[in-house]
């Protein structure tokens, strides 16, 4: 029977939970961070939930959740002290009885700082004028910055460039100071760029810098159908004067240099000449960036520039026009001609209309016979072959091949009659003509030549022909 209400250990949590800045969720708190309420009864009377108070704000909501069982208390997102140092809100306790009974606990929790905030100039960029006959010693500017952290620690400055020989330093508290004499006339302005140990960086325009390149070796590739104009990269440098005060120049050199051309103030390397792969597949160019005023002071890169490829060459043919000469009794897959481009990814083949006599290999370009040939029908076969590269666009040429075939002897000699009748009186005198036979041959040439003879019926030799007539 329900007869006592919840009791909390403790009617409030505080607890500093720094180790959970920035971490990404879901996190516990820290070792210890949950709530915990007893309750006297017993049975499912003792069962006890946790839950965030209905007045928790979203904010709260959005950052912590609690475990109902456990009362184990979890960040969802991450905390940033800088926007919400200290988080207060009320959780309940209830049990499981009927009726059912609660309790309040207030929890607070602090958010621990850590240095997650770089250090930040107040200016990014710092002038100052010196005699060169100034003090050992002199201030000449003090850099100021700040933190966001709550426990920042003492900020440490770097010279990192502009001062060759160490001839001035930083105070640790920001203070540039002159530690070594100048000399007007054995350097020149000084320019130098300073860090604080969280790499929040201002430039003190102090003295000038020879000129530096970012990059010591580019590599582009072009079409070489690109328009002229067309942008192929860019110098990049760094410590260079403003655009008003730009004391350097950009300039190419090497072999084909004058095929592009360089913004000698921007460093923008374009295309000034139409580029020919099959003349100049690769330039192996220098870029210079050169101080104006001491010509000496200057960086250079090495410039590859690639001439891609562009499908401007159709496929060429050794020979555009072919005879084939093949005997009509050729058997069915016997090549009869093989044509061959420069291009090794051709693919070859026939018009639409072309003789189904013959086939071709689309690789090789290999005509091989498709089906048996009849001189007395077609003594000439005229084939169309078409060879197609893969570029893009794709481009094509056109050879001709004239197959000739050539006659086999396959047609006997035909009679003009069947049957011939003559009569020829008992008393005809030897060589007397009897009768004329005649015969064709739909061969040509020498098998069409026809040679007469009697088979049979003349055993008694009482007749004879002429072979020839």
């Amino acid at each position: 029977m329900k007869g006592e209400r919840d009791r909390w250990k403790g009617n409030a949590v505080t607890k500093d939970i720094d180790l959970c800045h920035n971490t990404l969720p879901p996190t516990p708190c820290c070792s210890d961070i949950g709530v915990t309420a007893e309750d006297a009864d017993i049975g499912a009377n003792q069962v006890i939930a946790y839950q965030l108070a209905a007045n928790v704000s979203e904010e709260v909501h959005s950052k912590f959740k609690i475990d109902s069982t456990s009362g184990w208390i979890s960040t969802v997102n991450l905390l940033d002290r800088e926007q919400m140092a200290r988080y207060e809100f009320d959780v309940i306790a209830s049990d499981n009885g009927f009726p059912r009974r609660s309790s309040l606990a207030n929890v607070v929790i602090d958010v621990g700082d850590i240095n997650d905030n770089p250090p930040v100039f107040t200016q990014t960029r710092y002038f100052a004028t010196v005699n060169e006959d100034v003090d050992i010693g002199s201030t000449l500017v003090t850099l100021a910055v700040t933190d966001q952290d709550l426990t920042a620690s003492r900020l440490l400055y770097y010279i990192t460039s502009g001062d060759p020989r160490s001839q001035f330093s930083i105070k640790p508290n920001g203070a540039l100071a002159v530690i070594k004499p100048l000399d007007r006339e054995d350097i020149k302005p000084y320019k130098g760029l300073i860090l604080d140990r969280e790499a929040s960086w201002g430039v003190s325009k102090i003295n000038y810098n020879t000129p530096y390149c970012s990059k010591f070796r580019y590599k582009e590739s072009v079409p070489e159908d690109a328009p002229l104009d067309t942008l192929v990269f860019k110098v990049e440098t760094k410590d260079v004067d403003e655009k008003e005060e730009s004391r350097v120049r950009y300039f190419l050199t090497g072999r084909g240099a004058e095929d592009f051309s360089i913004d000698s103030t921007s460093g923008e390397v374009k295309i000034a000449r139409m580029l020919d792969r099959e003349s100049q597949s690769k330039y192996r160019l220098v870029s210079h960036v050169q101080d104006l005023e001491e010509l000496l002071w200057e960086c250079t890169a090495d410039v590859i520039i690639i001439v891609s490829d562009v499908n401007d060459n159709r496929p060429q043919f050794k020979v555009e026009n072919l005879t084939a000469l093949v005997p009509e009794d050729l058997e069915v897959k016997t090549p009869v001609n093989v044509i061959l481009g420069n291009n090794r990814r051709v693919r070859y083949s026939f018009p639409a209309s072309t003789d189904d006599h013959f086939m071709i290999n689309d690789v090789s370009g290999i005509i091989t016979l498709a089906k048996s040939l009849d001189r007395e029908s077609n003594i000439m076969h005229n084939l169309a072959v078409i060879a197609k590269d893969q570029g893009s666009p794709q481009l094509s040429s056109t050879a001709f091949v004239t197959v000739v075939v050539l006659d086999v002897n396959d047609n006997p000699p035909e009679f003009e009659s069947k049957t011939y009748f003559s009569a020829v009186p008992e008393d005809a005198h030897l060589g007397t003509e009897v009768i004329k036979v005649f015969a064709t041959s739909l061969d040509a040439g020498v098998n069409a030549e026809i040679i007469y003879s009697i088979l049979r019926g003349n055993e008694h030799r009482k007749f004879t022909i002429d072979p020839n007539t």
